[in-house]
Parts: structure tokens; C-alpha cells; sequence
């Protein structure tokens, strides 16, 4: 029984001094900007742009991780001329872990300010300054839990009180965000290269009010690279390393984005990522004028992939745009699909 599975582990998890979990994370981590950096609202060649992002993670051999975000963001000052942006942005976050006994839900504010700091006739260049904030809670579901004072003679009496109240919630928490990218733009080639810290402030985060639980700040460095080929065909390539506390890991791969009819209207995309020693993901993505779709399946390449049923994720995301063609802030000199 469900309730029964994960008692164990839920005491395990409790009992820890110090919360070694990371944030949740996205596969497809490109078409989620604002989770890697707040400098990175208001980025886009785009007036404004919404993302969605869903992720099942370790499905097959128990309960999968699932975990979706809505975001937006805007540019609410730019010049025509293009030398600087101010941006906002917000975004909204829910990760349920365990058959949805552990809830997580976030939401957060982003503000970001984008300087030309170079530029002629063929190319510029930028550097933005984000700061950012989230609210977050998580929650227990007891119901679908059980406890060694509820066990009798013939199993497990659910409706004996579990002694654990106080584990139900824990205190809400803000943590705080900020972030750095650099951008260069020519006719030919777009290339970027930002980092971030969350969690700066070391927000407490207990069921059990412990003053020593923190969530680790998390380091994030990323690039992306896109280059124009002469047939209209543009190579995209990204790459990311993060670390929280003493978990690490990097990824890096790219896809190839090809107009399918007369006017670019309509592009397909092709790709694939590595993240070390974890897993290799293909990607395919179809964009159709301000609408993009990307679709993700993680193929596990750790020690995981020897498991009688080894687990299996996947991911979708889907962006919308909307650009001003008569402002210079919002003009693409390169067609991205995520940008």
C-alpha cells in the first residue's frame, strides 16, 4: 500500500540535521529562464513572453517527481534606440514528490536592468543586473501516511492520532535571488554568458523549526551560443553548471532550428543534451509564429539504468512571444525559438 512505502523513508527524511535536497530543475533548463537566472527576465528579443514547463521525473519504479511552472515577463521601459531595458517578471512554481504526500509550492518576482554597453552597425552588446524573490511552503499529506503508534493487532488504524501534528507544515520562507548576463548580437551569431546565486539569504526550511535547516545557496553558470548558417538554418547551443551544496552536475548540447516554410514562419527543431553522469536527453522542438512546443525524454545513463526497471523522465515545455517591430529593444538580428 502507497501509505505504507513511504513511512519509512518520510522518518528518514525528517530526521536529517541538515536538508541536502535540491531546488527542483528542468531538463530543458533554456526554455526556463527564470529558474537559472533573474538577469534573464525581460531578455528576449520579445515585448513580453509567457512559459510553461512541465516535468515528470523517475517515472516506472515509484511515484514520480512532478513539477510545473508558469512564467511571465516584460519589459516595462526600453528606448527606441535600445540602450537600456528595464524588465519584470513573475513565476510560479509546484513540485509534488511521493504520490503528492510532499508538496511544494512557490511563487516569485524578478526585476532586471539591461545596459547597451557597446554597439555599431553589426553588432551590440549588453550586460543586465537581476534580483529576484521567492515565497515558498511546503506541506505533508498525513492522510497518506502511516505511523508505528497507529498499528494494532490487525494492521494499520488510521484513524488512531499520529502524535506528528506539527510535521504537517512548516513555515513559509522568502528566499532571495541575483543574478549577472552579458550579451553579444551580430547579424551572423547571438552568444550569452550569465551566472546566478539563489537562496542568498539562507532562508530557514524545517518541519521540526530547526534553526540549523537552511536551504544551501545555489550556484548557476550558463552560456548559449546561436549561429545563422546561409540556408536560414541556425545551430543553438546552450550550456549550464550549477551547484547546491555539495551536489553538482553540468549539461551542454544544442539543437538545430529549420525553417519548414517560405517565410520562417513555421521551424523544427532537433537536439540532444548530456548532464554528467546522469542522463543523455534528445529533443525535439515545433514553433509556429509566437508559439513554441519542445518535448524532452531523459535516457538514464547512471548507475540508476541498472535497476530492474530503470526510471524514466520527461519533460515538455511551451513559450509564447509577442514582439514590437517598430522598437529596436525588441527587434532579433538571429531567430531563437526560446528568446
Amino acid at each position: 500500500m502507497l501509505r505504507t512505502r513511504f513511512t519509512l523513508l518520510f522518518l528518514l527524511m525528517l530526521s536529517f540535521e541538515k536538508l541536502l535536497a535540491q531546488d527542483p530543475n528542468f531538463s530543458q533548463f533554456f526554455a526556463s529562464p527564470l529558474t537559472i537566472n533573474p538577469a534573464n527576465t525581460a531578455s528576449s528579443d520579445a515585448t513580453w513572453r509567457g512559459l510553461m514547463n512541465y516535468r515528470q521525473q523517475w517515472l516506472g519504479p515509484s511515484a514520480p517527481y512532478n513539477t510545473a511552472t508558469l512564467s511571465f515577463d516584460t519589459k516595462i521601459l526600453n528606448t527606441h534606440t535600445g540602450d537600456n531595458t528595464l524588465g519584470i517578471g513573475t513565476m510560479l512554481m509546484v513540485d509534488n514528490t511521493f504520490g503528492g504526500i510532499l508538496k511544494s509550492n512557490y511563487g516569485g518576482i524578478s526585476l532586471a536592468y539591461h545596459q547597451q554597453i557597446g554597439g555599431d552597425a553589426t553588432s551590440e552588446s549588453s550586460i543586465g543586473f537581476g534580483f529576484g524573490a521567492i515565497y515558498g511552503n511546503k506541506q505533508l499529506n498525513f492522510n497518506e501516511l502511516n505511523f508505528e503508534s497507529q498499528f494494532v493487532s490487525y494492521g494499520f488504524n488510521t484513524n488512531l492520532p499520529t502524535g506528528e501534528n506539527g510535521l504537517f507544515s512548516m513555515q513559509p520562507f522568502i528566499s532571495m535571488n541575483t543574478g549577472i548576463l552579458y550579451s553579444l548580437s551580430t547579424e551572423k551569431y547571438n552568444f550569452e554568458l550569465g551566472g546566478s546565486v539563489f537562496h542568498f539569504n539562507k532562508p530557514k526550511q524545517s518541519f521540526l523549526k530547526d534553526e540549523l535547516q537552511v536551504i544551501p545557496a545555489r550556484y548557476v553558470v550558463h552560456s548559449s551560443f546561436d549561429y545563422s548558417l546561409d540556408n536560414d538554418v541556425i545551430i543553438n547551443l546552450n550550456a549550464m553548471y550549477q551547484q547546491q551544496s555539495s551536489l553538482n552536475y553540468w549539461v551542454i548540447g544544442g539543437t538545430v532550428n529549420k525553417p519548414i516554410d517560405n517565410d520562417a514562419t513555421k521551424t523544427i527543431n532537433f537536439g540532444i543534451w548530456y548532464r554528467n553522469r546522469d542522463a543523455i536527453f534528445p529533443y525535439i522542438g515545433y514553433g509556429i509564429n509566437n508559439l513554441q512546443f519542445g518535448l524532452s525524454y531523459d535516457i538514464t545513463v547512471s548507475k540508476l539504468n541498472d535497476a530492474p526497471k530503470p526510471p524514466s523522465s520527461w519533460e515538455l515545455s511551451i513559450s509564447y512571444k509577442v514582439k514590437d517591430d517598430g522598437n529596436a529593444a525588441s527587434r532579433s538580428r538571429l531567430r531563437c525559438p526560446w528568446k
